[in-house]
């Protein structure tokens, strides 16, 4: 075996342990030591040491000992890898570098693992310039491989792969043209393979949301890589030079929904290269323009009817500002339908303080196209006005007075009177940001000529309003600020401002008439409700005293009521000839004393019934023949006595 691997005789007859070096495990291969025989034969394994490994025969190899390389023989060969062993003025070499041969391999060796296969490849530059284009392909091939940035394994390969795409950035960057119709989809293919995922959200409370002081944004982990693909994505999209054709192939209608589903992520630093990206690429590829407008309205939409929220929206709102720009006049339907149905909706999101700059940039935009838009501005905030939230009313104020400055005059009397009214509301508000910035609206100057030219009959509303904050209104400013706006509205138009005033001390001193005549009414209530309150306590205070059922001496008579009196017409006589069929207690029954007592109240023409504890049927002995429980009408008048007989009852 020895022979047929090219091992020489004085290898065999040199006093050198041979260790194996094969397919073996450690400690089969350590106890493969070869034995020698006399004239340097090979007699077979050592005595105790297996020769085969799984049915295959050992290889081995000889072990290099310092001083033996000088002999300048031919150098051993590996089984099976064709490496020349050490010579020893290599050995010398490394020992000068201060490590051997073994450990300089097993540090390189250690290195590649660190990198991975990234390291492994060779770099652009050192490859000729016909073999670059393929390595490129090879290297975005390879970077599709995504790692996870929550542990910290893998430290090295994470890095080698950030350093290959450096690279190819940098091969891009020149090299123009690079991505050509072979490239472009291994490129767009690891750039959906890298970005695509599954977004974590940061918890964030209500109040947190509309915090604006909470500017801690949620940073994602695997950015080092992201940011790099970004890079070279946008110079996928910004490469003139490249196939244009497969590009638009590559990134079709799911692609784009996708990376408008990644506006969504909390890295504002995401936000912002993908805000660049989806601008480069609607201003390059014209056939997109469709599908990416649709997109937003589609994002838009899902913001307001579905999840409600607003991360990314600003972003988005930005791109489409410079979209509306760029639209012709008259404008299409397709952009007043974005217009109604995906802008103006996003007002009655909760966090609109955190788009609400762009937004109003882009209805700007929008009505500078159409100025009829304008109105539709204005009906929207006054129908989705936040009354119970100051901070979105104070953005609804800023917006109102943009639209009213912009808003043609012949549309200014369809929303005259409700604008009067809210803007009169929101004076009078205790909240006192909301107040000053609504007195900040009535000092501008065109807006106090527009109200007072075109809100002349809710004009005193206003007037009432500025009136009560100068009297009730509890903060200094708001006083201070709604003098001035008395002033200012005295010197646009003193005619009307005078009669405004007498028409609100008129309107005032009949407001005070009505709330005197309300408080005397609900005094005369009160003093009823006292006074039925005190009847049912003295009733139920008599009867826990005594019921109307004495079980002592002498006679009892009934006391009626004065409404029991009022409806009692006849009496029973104590013969009863001709009784008529009613119970008065205002007749005294001849009872014997002693024995019992008895009051009742019964009147058969009215609905109602005052019994007391029970009513007794006695016989003309007074023997007490039957008793009637309380509140059974029908056993009552069975039991009351209805004449005609010597007998009855």
């Amino acid at each position: 075996l020895l022979l047929a691997q090219g091992f020489g005789a004085r290898a065999l007859s040199s006093d050198v342990p041979l260790v194996v070096a094969g397919p073996c495990s450690l400690t089969s291969a350590c106890s493969g030591r070869m034995e020698r025989g006399r004239g340097g034969k090979v007699l077979g394994p050592k005595a105790g040491s297996e020769g085969e490994v799984d049915g295959r025969p050992l290889a081995v190899r000889k072990r290099s000992s310092e001083g033996d390389g000088g002999s300048g023989e031919p150098s051993q060969q590996r089984h099976g890898r064709g490496a020349a062993t050490p010579t020893g003025e290599e050995k010398r070499a490394a020992a000068g570098r201060g490590a051997t041969p073994r450990r300089a391999k097993k540090k390189a060796g250690g290195q590649a693992a660190e990198g991975g296969v990234f390291a492994s490849l060779q770099k652009l530059k050192e490859v000729p310039v016909e073999d670059r284009r393929k390595l490129f392909v090879q290297k975005m091939r390879e970077c599709k491989t995504v790692f996870d940035f929550s542990t910290s394994k893998a430290e090295g390969e994470k890095e080698g792969k950030r350093q290959t795409l450096l690279e190819l950035v940098e091969y891009a960057n020149s090299t123009p043209g690079c991505f050509d119709e072979a490239s472009l989809p291994v490129a767009i293919d690891m750039v959906a393979a890298n970005t695509f995922r599954a977004l974590v959200k940061r918890e964030r409370s209500p109040a947190d949301i509309l915090d604006p002081e909470d500017d801690s944004p949620g940073f994602d982990e695997a950015w080092p890589h992201l940011e790099v693909v970004y890079d070279l994505f946008l110079r996928i999209v910004i490469d003139k030079q490249g196939n244009a054709n497969a590009a638009i192939k590559a990134l079709n209608r799911q692609f784009l929904m996708k990376m408008l589903d990644l506006f969504e992520s909390d890295d504002p630093r995401e936000r912002e290269s993908l805000k660049t990206i989806l601008n480069k690429s609607y201003t390059r590829f014209a056939t997109l323009r469709t599908g990416i407008r649709r997109g937003i309205h589609h994002v838009c939409l899902k913001a307001v009817h579905e999840n409600g929220s607003a991360t990314g929206i600003s972003e988005l709102l930005e791109v489409l500002a410079r979209i509306i720009a760029g639209f012709s006049v008259p404008l299409k339907p397709e952009h007043r339908e974005l217009f109604f149905r995906a802008l103006l909706p996003l007002h009655k999101l909760e966090q609109l303080g955190l788009f609400h700059t762009q937004l109003v940039d882009c209805l700007k935009k929008s009505v500078e196209k159409d100025a009829d838009f304008a109105q539709a501005v204005v009906a929207v905030l006054l129908r989705f006005w936040p009354v119970t939230v100051a901070s979105k009313q104070i953005l609804f104020l800023s917006e109102l007075e943009g639209m009213l400055s912009d808003m043609p005059q012949a549309q200014l009397p369809k929303v005259q009177d409700a604008v009067a009214r809210r803007l009169a509301e929101c004076v009078s508000c205790p909240n006192s940001d909301v107040a000053e910035r609504a007195l900040s609206l009535c000092k501008n100057s065109r807006v106090t000529k527009l109200v007072a030219q075109h809100c002349r009959e809710q004009y005193p509303v206003v007037i009432s309003a500025l009136y009560g904050n100068a009297t009730a209104h509890w903060a200094s400013p708001v006083h201070k600020l709604t003098f001035e706006v008395l002033k200012l509205l005295m010197e646009t138009d003193p005619e009307l401002f005078d009669h405004s005033s007498a028409k609100h001390r008129k309107e005032a001193g009949e407001a005070e008439l009505r709330d005197a005549e309300r408080k005397r009414r609900w005094a005369a209530l009160q003093q009823l409700y006292d006074r039925k309150r005190a009847r049912s306590a003295a009733r139920a205070q008599g009867q826990r005293g005594g019921g109307p059922l004495a079980a002592g001496g002498g006679e009892m008579r009934a006391q009626p009521s004065a409404r029991s009196r009022a409806r009692s017409t006849t009496s029973l006589g104590p013969e009863g000839a001709g009784a008529p069929s009613v119970l008065c207690p205002a007749a005294e029954l001849p009872l014997q004393g002693g024995r019992y007592g008895i009051i009742a109240c019964w009147d058969s023409s009215c609905a109602e019934m005052e019994l007391g504890l029970q009513a007794l049927v006695v016989d003309r002995s007074g023997k007490i023949v039957g008793a009637v429980h309380d509140r059974n009408a029908l056993a009552m008048q069975a039991a009351v006595w209805r004449g005609g007989g010597g007998g009855g009852g």
